[in-house]
């Protein structure tokens, strides 16, 4: 499996040579990347892919992915959220999904009041679903 994957990242270095303006590209190789545990790596080949496709919600959640799975601190956190809240941003139709998935790392990550301000933002920026909403009103009530 491994060879799979070396081969593969050795197979979007190739395309990345001939043609480095591809934003999907340098997000596969940043996927593959990821799945090989190469988190500096994949958040490089990442980032590249979201200055190339800076409005592409998928590319900063799987971003965010990255960061949270390299953690460390504060940076892990901060990449992810920034990424998140950025995927948020470039889809507003959509925009309580990457919001909420930030709530949700918060939680994980033991940071309440984090995931308050996503839920809380999320509700803001999508009245009209109810998730968000339910899920800010569930949180705040668990920390009364």
């Amino acid at each position: 499996m491994k060879g799979d994957v070396d081969a593969g990242v050795a197979l979007y270095h190739e395309s990345i040579k001939t043609d480095a303006s591809r934003w999907d590209t340098h997000y596969f190789l940043g996927r593959a990347l990821a799945g090989a545990g190469k988190m500096d790596d994949a958040i490089a080949a990442l980032e590249t892919s979201a200055r190339l496709a800076p409005f592409n919600a998928a590319v900063l959640e799987e971003l965010a992915g990255a960061h949270a799975k390299r953690g460390g601190a504060a940076g892990g956190w901060e990449g992810a959220s920034g990424a998140l809240r950025r995927a948020a941003a470039a889809n507003v139709h959509n925009s309580a999904s990457s919001l909420l998935k930030l709530g949700q790392m918060a939680l994980r990550l033991g940071r309440p009041a984090d995931a308050l301000n996503a839920y809380r933002d999320a509700s803001e920026m999508t009245p009209w679903q109810a998730q968000p909403t339910m899920e800010l009103v569930a949180l705040m009530l668990r920390l009364d």
